[in-house]
């Protein structure tokens, strides 16, 4: 992503951009993000189009790549790029990030990515360009193989496109599809001179019995390309390993391709250490997946891959379930989670509970696995692998304790019906209610801990109004990260458009945010104001998920996450703008 516009122009940009709008707290107090400017105040190169154009390009100049797996209320509507050039398309598209922790962030950007929606030609239709490539590389890049190998599928033309060939071939790879993937192979290896053609060729020739002409395909790389066969021992110790060589193994794996992931399942080998460092999250996926190797390794991997959303949940519960443990240990597993670290001990304490008959014995031990989740990075991975869990736990007054971190993780799983269940509780006095007193640091009452969850989850037309000794009481319990973290709420219930009163930013003017090296470029964020403010939808979307890093809205600048919820919101994205805001207080630690 470009990266690097000086503090001082962002805010700039964000300061001319304020004015004025309602709110559900006080009377027109002043916002930091723009609603939408009257037609005579748009710029040029931005018309208001009616519903029937496609935009700056003339229906007839609809290119062939209008096609996707998403329709209707799946995607995100057949007019997506009204408005929007095919160069701004591919630019912004190659700016997103891949996976990042947040999932409605990867969720909303592999919704764009599979829209059926017309999409206009470039200025010479006649010239092939990036577009296709870009968008199926950027699935790729979320971490689904699979989901971007159907849609290169779809794809018209697929197979005079070698791109698109090598993602169906990288997923049917890493899916364990080698018939399937080897069928590609073989086509591309007969047309393209890519070395990594001709290594996949040898694989393939290898595990179809034709061991001879696999070992003259390996020969042959070896002579023709002698760097590059230095530079991928691991290959070459896999082939032989397929070729009935036991003491052939690879010693290091520092960058695992799918090619590798086939050859070690297919040779029945562990993957070296270093491979689990791998950053590719389908790849990380993948190897935590293979039967071989040190679970520990591989539970390691999959906590990996399934924050960053690239692995199902339930694999990775699945792989929790495979560690044994005594029942002395489930019997304490409290204590026992003291002495174990990282995967295990989150093993230890998912199995402890999973034995559990009462409620309340359940929700001590979720209790400690959170908390040795968010002191891991990995909260919202435990909230969705207690998801279910928690939702059959009641929100009765004997568990009030349990309150502040049942529903933080409730909404960290995207579960915000159940974690509204928990805050109308604390209506009803659960935890002393807003009246609650806490005894310590660690005993903050639970309406007052779960404030910013009260303000940023409520429906548009229920948001609570403004209760100035609730906000002072929550102030006071967030210690030295205060300002920043009072900033972070009011900025992001501004980007919802239900800003709190003025007087509420007293006191904030020396907070720090942390991320103020991580800034998108000036032409994305106008971009973004533009697009959301003439109703161009898919431009809007691109050029919001640009404005955030590998991190998501946790690493993001909090007045660029503030104008990236303000345009979701103004084109018809109120949800996803909440469930953003959900993944910023939680990475935040509110």
């Amino acid at each position: 992503m470009t990266r690097g516009p000086r503090r001082t122009e962002i805010l700039a940009i964000a300061v001319c951009a304020a004015i004025s709008t309602g709110s559900a707290f006080a009377q027109a107090p002043t916002s930091l993000f723009p609603n939408r400017p009257a037609p005579s105040a748009m710029p040029s190169d931005a018309p208001v189009l009616p519903s029937n154009v496609l935009g700056v390009e003339d229906l007839q100049a609809v290119g062939g790549d209008s096609f996707g797996l998403r329709d209707g209320k799946d995607g995100l509507g057949a007019d997506l790029w009204r408005g929007a050039r095919r160069t701004q398309i591919i630019e912004l598209m190659s700016l997103m990030p891949g996976a990042t922790p947040s999932a409605t962030m990867n969720a909303l950007a592999q919704r764009l990515l599979l829209t059926t929606a017309a999409v206009p030609n470039g200025a010479n239709p006649a010239i092939a360009d990036s577009y296709l490539a870009t968008r199926l590389g950027r699935l790729e890049a979320l971490g689904d193989a699979a989901m971007a190998a159907d849609l290169a599928q779809a794809a018209p033309g697929r197979a005079q496109d070698e791109a698109v060939v090598r993602i169906m071939t990288d997923a049917a790879f890493l899916a364990g599809a080698n018939e399937a993937a080897c069928s590609e192979v073989r086509g591309a290896a007969t047309t393209s001179g890519d070395i990594a053609w001709r290594k996949a060729l040898a694989f393939c020739q290898m595990i179809g019995n034709e061991r001879a002409q696999a070992n003259l395909t390996a020969a042959t790389l070896r002579e023709q390309s002698p760097q590059a066969a230095k530079n991928d021992a691991a290959f070459f110790a896999l082939l032989a390993a397929l070729g009935g060589d036991r003491n052939a193994k690879p010693a290091s794996l520092p960058a695992p391709t799918p090619l590798h992931i086939a050859m070690l399942r297919a040779a029945k080998l562990a993957a070296p250490a270093d491979a689990f460092e791998a950053d590719d999250m389908a790849v990380l996926s993948a190897l935590a997946q293979l039967p071989e190797g040190s679970l520990d390794a591989r539970l390691a991997a999959a906590e990996r891959a399934e924050a960053f959303c690239a692995l199902p949940t339930t694999v990775l519960i699945k792989l929790y379930e495979e560690l044994r443990f005594t029942q002395p240990q489930l019997a304490n597993a409290l204590t026992g989670s003291e002495s174990e670290s990282g995967p295990r001990a989150r093993a230890l304490l998912y199995g402890a509970q999973a034995r559990q008959g009462s409620a309340a014995a359940r929700a001590v031990l979720i209790q400690r696995a959170l908390a040795l989740s968010q002191d891991a990075g990995l909260f919202p991975t435990s909230a969705r692998v207690y998801a279910d869990a928690l939702a059959g736990i009641p929100p009765t007054s004997d568990l009030a304790w349990f309150a502040a971190s049942a529903t933080r993780a409730l909404f960290a799983a995207g579960r915000i019906r159940e974690g509204r269940a928990w805050l109308g509780a604390l209506g009803g006095g659960l935890g002393g209610g807003v009246a609650g007193t806490a005894t310590s640091a660690q005993e903050i009452p639970p309406a007052v801990a779960l404030l910013p969850y009260a303000l940023i989850t409520a429906e548009p037309r229920s948001v609570p109004s403004w209760d100035a000794d609730l906000w002072q009481r929550w102030k006071a319990a967030q210690g030295p990260l205060m300002a920043t973290r009072a900033s972070l709420l009011l900025t992001l219930l501004e980007g919802l458009g239900r800003p709190a009163p003025e007087e509420a930013w007293d006191g904030l003017s020396r907070a720090q945010t942390g991320a103020a090296d991580d800034l998108p470029a000036p032409s994305v964020l106008r971009t973004l104001e533009v697009s959301a403010a003439t109703d161009r939808k898919g431009l809007a979307v691109l050029a919001a998920l640009a404005t955030f890093g590998p991190s998501g809205p946790a690493g993001t600048h909090p007045l660029v996450i503030g104008m990236a919820l303000a345009g979701l919101r103004s084109i018809g994205l109120e949800a996803d703008a909440r469930a953003l805001a959900v993944d910023a207080a939680i990475g935040a630690g509110l």
